[in-house]
């Protein structure tokens, strides 16, 4: 998901592991953009296996909107639908859109 933008729909590639600092201190984020405030964080199923890690994850989350980011939250069931995904990310940052680049029309 990372090397081309999600799915390699066409936005720019995002950092990964990107540092962002909060009021609660230095946090890393899965993959940002930062030019457009925006942070993916990938959630799979075991990652909160007691209720203090969902306390701890629900802190962390707000601290990042707090600081000025956007954050959306994708699965593995995200990921397999790309074009969804690529959807989700260009509305929260319409910077973001994939940029269509056309060949210039050869004149003789």
């Amino acid at each position: 998901m990372a090397a081309r933008g999600p799915a390699g729909g066409g936005t720019p590639a995002p950092t990964t592991q990107l540092p962002v600092e909060t009021r609660r201190g230095q946090v890393w984020a899965d993959l940002g953009w930062p030019g457009a405030r925006l942070l993916l964080e990938y959630d799979g199923r075991g990652k909160y296996a007691t209720p203090e890690d969902l306390y701890r994850e629900k802190q962390r989350h707000d601290a990042l909107v707090e600081a000025g980011w956007t954050v959306l939250r994708v699965t593995a069931d995200d990921c397999a639908r790309p074009e969804e995904l690529v959807a989700r990310v260009v509305s929260a940052a319409p910077a973001l859109r994939p940029v269509v680049r056309r060949r210039p029309l050869l004149t003789a």
